[in-house]
């Protein structure tokens, strides 16, 4: 279905900037007609979850689970992300984007998402977001991976990785994270 109602700041798509005028209603947002790129309603927050690991069978702690980014930047690390779409809480985003990312699910079946034990809130001066990080306290299961359009490869960063995320909060959120554990990392912030 088209969409007739008219939305200012939905004018051009966000993804390659032809006219949303023909734009069409999809899911969450409108979907450019041009390159297919969907321009979703209410995505000023994005939440970003840092999700441990422990590998039981070597004794390696203090990992995070990674994702190896299909979209821009291509091919770079990244914590785990999404928009927090309308009418979800942060919360339910990132654990909703776990999922959808890595094939991971950070709550029991039947009770709402953990609170973090660490929560970084930073305003991007020059994409206008609100970025909320923040931590569970466990990953309650682990299922096969697929690849998507958006996310390449799982894969665990421990604090001795030399691997670098590629977005700077990302960063200074782990190295928070592992300080606040004692544990020496190599995350330049």
């Amino acid at each position: 279905m088209r969409t007739s109602e008219h939305l200012p700041w939905y004018g051009f798509c966000h993804y390659c900037g032809h006219s949303m005028q023909n734009a069409v209603r999809h899911a969450e947002g409108l979907l450019c007609q041009h390159c297919n790129h969907v321009t979703f309603f209410n995505s000023v927050a994005v939440a970003v979850l840092i999700a441990p690991y422990v590998d039981h069978v070597s004794g390696r702690e203090n990992g995070v689970f990674i994702q190896k980014r299909g979209i821009d930047p291509v091919g770079e690390w990244a914590l785990i992300s999404g928009y927090v779409m309308q009418g979800e809480t942060w919360e339910t985003a990132a654990c909703r984007e776990a999922y959808e990312e890595v094939q991971i699910v950070c709550r029991h079946e039947d009770v709402e998402a953990e609170r973090p034990k660490l929560l970084l809130v930073e305003n991007s001066s020059t994409r206008k977001q609100i970025i909320i990080v923040s931590t569970v306290q466990a990953v309650y299961r682990v299922e096969d991976f697929v690849p998507t359009d958006e996310v390449l490869e799982r894969d665990v960063l421990f604090p001795d990785d030399d691997r670098q995320l590629c977005f700077p909060i990302h960063r200074k959120a782990l190295a928070m994270y592992w300080e606040a554990l004692g544990v020496p990392h190599k995350q330049i912030v």
